[in-house]
């Protein structure tokens, strides 16, 4: 009787590869390299195929490509809100409330000791992860705003 399943299960594997389409596998994405204003870094986000869904960070200024860490950053991921925006003080404050991620420039001078630290480890883990992409363009729109 376990031959007779163990056959008939290869028989359908075989089967299967028959009659399945050879598929070329997904082209891989040429490297992301520019410097982005906010407004471009919010495409970033996972979400926008115009991009090819490719999400993007930035912290400490700097733009990081997070897309292989999509389980993560991504549209379900935990840290989401961090995706195709400047979060440097989400890190700095271990926040994923996206009230305290500012749309403009943040000024981050009112950071504690701790969270300046707290960023730092984080820009490390970040940069050691994954590729920098370029730096945060910052316009006249996005002049100095604090976060609640």
């Amino acid at each position: 009787m376990v031959l007779l399943a163990l056959s008939a299960y290869l028989v359908y594997q075989i089967g299967c590869d028959l009659f399945r389409k050879d598929e070329p596998p997904p082209k891989p994405l040429e490297p992301l390299k520019q410097d982005m204003t906010l407004k471009e870094l919010k495409k970033y986000s996972g979400r926008d195929a115009s991009v090819d869904n490719r999400i993007c960070l930035g912290i400490k200024d700097e733009i990081f490509e997070v897309t292989r860490g999509k389980n993560f950053y991504g549209p379900d991921g935990p840290y989401n809100c961090f995706a195709g925006r400047e979060a440097s003080r989400c890190f700095a404050t271990f926040s994923t409330d996206e009230d305290d991620i500012p749309e403009g420039k943040d000024d981050l001078s009112d950071l504690t000791s701790d969270q300046k630290s707290s960023l730092n480890d984080w820009y490390e883990n970040i940069s050691s992860k994954y590729p920098k992409v370029g730096k945060v363009i910052y316009t006249p729109e996005d002049e100095v705003k604090k976060t609640k």
